[in-house]
């Protein structure tokens, strides 16, 4: 049998909608507040998922783009 690590990191690359759809659905359980978990182009967020709890640390952050500017 195959130990289970206790925390692990994964990256999900999507589209803003895509991501808004399961972020509403990790959070909430439903879609109703899609709107609510709008993000910049190119940002990234910072979730934890402990057990059946979603926990957002950071959301639609964008501050990596002001180095292109």
């Amino acid at each position: 049998q195959q130990a289970v690590a206790p925390h692990q990191t994964i990256c999900i690359v999507s589209h803003g909608q895509v991501s808004q759809g399961v972020l509403a659905l990790l959070k909430e359980g439903r879609i109703d507040n899609f709107p609510r978990y709008a993000q910049p182009n190119a940002s990234y967020s910072v979730l934890d998922l402990a057990g059946d709890k979603c926990v957002t640390l950071r959301w639609g952050i964008a501050t990596h783009l002001l180095k292109l500017l």
